[in-house]
């Protein structure tokens, strides 16, 4: 790696840069639009469950509070109430089972496409810069990796036209 280092500084005095836009290419990319839209739809289901448990603590906590409050007017009412506690308490941690299940699966499911987003990333940066004079590309976001960019270095629409070649002729492959 010192030899490539010092190498590279013999024949150029500073090293090649351009840099990948980090916001184009999350807008551009179409694996991952793709991808996100998936996430998407695994997130929605958690929420799904979000929203059926704490309906189900809702509904508990009022039985509780119109149970204490006596608010419940006939035996009818009361036997009712009973009967729907009971269902809430079986419900509910079967409810939080299957929302706790979906968000290992979110995590799992994140972990997997972000893994597969930076390997083809990087594959065809590998294949990108082999015919290239260019010894970095830097991932730039606005205002955090860097303050400002010329955009003389931008290589971002060269790599997210090369990467949505790639991941539609893979879709047209299946």
């Amino acid at each position: 790696q010192e030899t490539a280092s010092k190498e590279l500084t013999a024949q150029n005095e500073y090293p090649s840069i351009a840099f990948v836009d980090n916001d184009s290419l999350s807008i551009n990319y179409k694996f991952r639009i793709d991808k996100s839209k998936i996430l998407e739809k695994a997130s929605a289901d958690v929420q799904v469950l979000e929203n059926k448990i704490a309906k189900a603590q809702e509904d508990y906590y009022e039985i509780m509070n119109k149970s204490q409050t006596g608010g419940f007017t006939s035996d009818a009412e009361i036997a009712a109430a009973e009967k729907k506690v009971m269902k809430l308490q079986e419900d509910v941690p079967y409810l939080q089972s299957q929302m706790e299940s979906r968000i290992k699966r979110l995590t799992k499911l994140e972990i997997e496409i972000n893994d597969s987003l930076y390997s083809r990333l990087y594959r065809y940066i590998d294949s990108y810069t082999a015919d290239k004079p260019i010894d970095v590309i830097m991932l730039y976001t606005k205002g955090m990796t860097g303050l400002y960019n010329n955009g003389s270095l931008d290589v971002t629409a060269e790599i997210v036209t090369g990467l949505n070649a790639a991941y539609e002729s893979e879709k047209t492959a299946e």
